[in-house]
Formats: C-alpha cells, sequence, structure tokens
C-alpha cells in the first residue's frame, strides 16, 4: 500500500480545514476521519499530479485541542490505495485566517476599551482588530509595561525564518513545544540562541531587528529569560503585541507580509500558531470566547499580559493585545472578560462600512531614530484615513424619517429595524454560548478531568 502524500497541514499545525494531498494513481475519492469520526469535505480541485491525483479538499470542522487527520486514498470499489495520518492538526475553521483589508478606528468599541481600562484599578492597555469587519479599538495602547513570556513568540519567529523545512520534523520541534505550550525560560533561551546562530545575544539582536520591522517600537528584548530572582527589563505594550499577532495572521493567511519578507514561511507562521493554541496556560481570552484561539501570555507575580488570535468569530479573525500591571490572574482576568463581552462585538457590528470618526488619531507607526523605518504589516498596520478639515468633513449620508411626508419611505424603518434585531440577537446568541462554555469548563476542572 502506497503512502498519501500530504502536502497541508502538517503535524501540529494551525489549519482552516484546506487540505491538499496527493493519492496515488487510480485514486477515485479520499475518506477522511477527524479523531475517529468519519468527515465530509468538499472536493475543491482534483487532477493528476507526478504520477498520482493531487486533492485539494475542505473541511468546515473545527477542533480547538488538536485532531487526528485519517486520509485514505480510495480507488474502484472502494479498496484502500494509501493512507496518511496527521496529528495534532488545530481546525479554526473554513475561511478562518480571512482576508487582508484596511483596519478603520471603531468609535463605540472604542469607547468600550477605554471605559475597561480606566475602570482598572491598576496599570492596563487593551488594542484589538477585527480583519473581518476592518475595525480597531484601543485605550492606553502604547503603555508600556514588562513583556514577560509574551515575546518567546518573537524569539520564535525569529528562529524559524533562520531554517527551512517542516516545523514538526526539526530536531528542534521538542524545545519549540517547550518554549511556547508550557513557556519554559530555559527551552526559551535555547531557540534564542538558536536565532542568534548560537549566540545569544546575537539572537537578542535579530530578535528586536524583527521587532522593529513589524513597528513595534515601544518593546525591548533585553536579553535571555533569567532562571532566577530578580526584575525583568524586557518590555512591550499591548499595541505592539497586537501588531505581533497580526503579523503571524498575514503570514499565516497567504505567506505575505513583512515576516515573509524576513523569511518566516506559511506553513512555519501556522506551526507557531498551532504551538499557540496548545498553550497551557489559559491568558486573558481563550476563556472567554467560543472560538478556537492562539495565544502566548506572559505573566509575572503581579502581572498578566497575552497576545492573542481569535478564529471564526463574527469579526473575523481578531488579533488582541493586552498588558496589566499590578494585578492578581483573577483581577486582569475580568478585564480580559470584558474585552471580549463588550469590545469583541463592538468591532464586530462596526462592520467593514463605518464611516464615523473615531475620537482618537489614525493609528500611526512611530520610528525610532537612526532605525530603519518600519514596514506596514498589511493587515494590521494600515492607517485609519486621515481626518477631513473641520467645515468639510465626509459624513455618512443621514436618513431622517418623520410624520410629515419629508422622511424616507417607511420601507427604509423596517429595513433599519431588521438590522439593528438581527444584530442584537446574534449578538445574544454569541453570549449565551460564552456562558455555557464557561459553565462546561468550571465542571471540567470541579471534576478533576
Amino acid at each position: 500500500m502506497a503512502d498519501v502524500q500530504v502536502l497541508s497541514p502538517h503535524a501540529a499545525e494551525a489549519s482552516d480545514g484546506r487540505i491538499v494531498i496527493v493519492a496515488p494513481a487510480g485514486t477515485e475519492r479520499v475518506r477522511l476521519t477527524i479523531d475517529g469520526e468519519r468527515a465530509s469535505p468538499r472536493v475543491v480541485a482534483r487532477r493528476a499530479s507526478d504520477g498520482g491525483v493531487r486533492f485539494e479538499l475542505q473541511s468546515t470542522a473545527v477542533d480547538r485541542e488538536g485532531a487526528e487527520l485519517s486520509l485514505e486514498a480510495l480507488g474502484e470499489g472502494g479498496a484502500v490505495l494509501g493512507r496518511q495520518i496527521v496529528s495534532g492538526v488545530h481546525l479554526l475553521g473554513e475561511g478562518a485566517f480571512g482576508s487582508a483589508g484596511a483596519l478603520r478606528p471603531a468609535p463605540e468599541a472604542a469607547a468600550a476599551a477605554r471605559q475597561i481600562t480606566s475602570g482598572s484599578s491598576a496599570l492596563s492597555g487593551v488594542s484589538v482588530a477585527c480583519f473581518g469587519a476592518g475595525s480597531l479599538a484601543e485605550s492606553e495602547a502604547r503603555t508600556t509595561t514588562r513583556a514577560g513570556s509574551t515575546l518567546k513568540a518573537a524569539i520564535l519567529l525569529t528562529a524559524l525564518a533562520q531554517r527551512d523545512g517542516q516545523v514538526s520534523a526539526s530536531p528542534s520541534f521538542s524545545t519549540y513545544q517547550s518554549a511556547i505550550v508550557a513557556s519554559d525560560n530555559g527551552a526559551a533561551n535555547l531557540v534564542l540562541a538558536e536565532a542568534g546562530g548560537g549566540d545569544q545575544q546575537a539572537g537578542t539582536a535579530a530578535t528586536n531587528e524583527l521587532m522593529a520591522d513589524l513597528g513595534m517600537s515601544d518593546t525591548v528584548l533585553d536579553g535571555p529569560y533569567i532562571q532566577t530572582a530578580g526584575r525583568s527589563q524586557k518590555q512591550t505594550s499591548a499595541r505592539d503585541l497586537r501588531l505581533l499577532a497580526s503579523a503571524l495572521l498575514e503570514t499565516a493567511r497567504d505567506g505575505s507580509g513583512v515576516l515573509s519578507e524576513r523569511g518566516v514561511t506559511r506553513d512555519e507562521a501556522r506551526a507557531v500558531l498551532g504551538l499557540m493554541s496548545a498553550a497551557t496556560y489559559p491568558g486573558l481570552i481563550r476563556e472567554h470566547v467560543p472560538e478556537p484561539v492562539a495565544h502566548k501570555a506572559g505573566w509575572l507575580d503581579d502581572q498578566q499580559n497575552d497576545l492573542a488570535l481569535i478564529f471564526g468569530g463574527p469579526g473575523g479573525p481578531c488579533a488582541v493585545g493586552m498588558v496589566t500591571e499590578g494585578l492578581s490572574f483573577s483581577s486582569a482576568d475580568v478585564l480580559g472578560e470584558q474585552v471580549a463581552d463588550q469590545v469583541l462585538p463592538a468591532l464586530a457590528a462596526a462592520g467593514p462600512d463605518d464611516t464615523a470618526q473615531a475620537p482618537d488619531p489614525p493609528e500611526t507607526t512611530p520610528t525610532a531614530p537612526d532605525a530603519p523605518a518600519a514596514t506596514s504589516t498589511g493587515t494590521s498596520t494600515a492607517p485609519a484615513p486621515a481626518a477631513t478639515p473641520e467645515g468639510d468633513e465626509e459624513v455618512a449620508p443621514v436618513v431622517t424619517l418623520s410624520d410629515e411626508g419629508d422622511g424616507g419611505p417607511p420601507w427604509m424603518l423596517i429595513g433599519v429595524a431588521s438590522v439593528v434585531v438581527f444584530i442584537v440577537a446574534a449578538l445574544v446568541a454569541r453570549r449565551a454560548q460564552v456562558v455555557r462554555q464557561r459553565q462546561r469548563r468550571r465542571e471540567a476542572r470541579r471534576r478533576g478531568r
């Protein structure tokens, strides 16, 4: 029996459900099972390839934990001509990576973010972008604080930019897992040395260069992670964590963006997302949304930070950066819940056609003196449209409905009301789904599972 060659996804990667294989000659169809359950993917394309048959399949399955995919090539009469198993695939859902597009500030979402940070008893910053809606909301996003372990994601990306081949097949893969999934400092330091060709200081310099290229002007990696008592000098901001998450999403989508220019491939970006999807520490966002989340948290005694990517929500893929200082995990977790419950729905409701002017100035990417200009990361750092001069401001047309006969026709009111009812119903349904998920997790923890 011949092997089925799986071109995508690879083991331990995050996937949008697009499966590409080369099956043996004579294959008529492909049978897919996910964790032992028969699936029914649709065939997107089929053609002869290298003496075999190339299939492109699309699955709609979602698996937050990492699934085992079994692919069988079936010939005439259902004979099994070949088989292959791919393990640990994090299925994010069809279209999970979204599409590229500019971001517009969303005033209502920004107001919700400001209410969260202003209501906090300690330092906090929030930066969230939803790419399906094309919307952005921030508050105290440039406030800097200790980065914690969030920068381990940047260290791994720097190391991967200098190597070739499938990530899960690398001799260093178990080290990558320890650095990201378990957030082990010793493992992160080994990856840092790999990023510098065997030298940690060279790896530090290379990682700082990569982050500068992404526009992360508030972030500094001061060297390896210490394993003794002492205050870390690594620093970052919510905005910079969101920029890093956005750049990772861009390259994972189609192999484009600044990370790609630095040498990170699409499959490598998806491997990093796979590791982030398996992270053991809950972080500030994952427990509060029903959709799959890939994240890298950073935490100290009085500090909780998170960079996260949410897939499949109403606003499309969303990148989140959060920093807090002076808060316990439980207190910081409340802020994460508020971002999930208030900011994310407002960003989704804003939509790509929301042209309302934001109270905050458009996002820009400052460039440090004598440093190379920061390069746009495409989906995440596209500036908002510049405000027009006062007195000549462009606004969306206003429809006035009145009982004096000079307003719009009555069907407009019905249409507007229908849209409002639809949005409210969607938000209520999503909230109920989140509540049910939290209840199931609490019950699982009580049972010791």
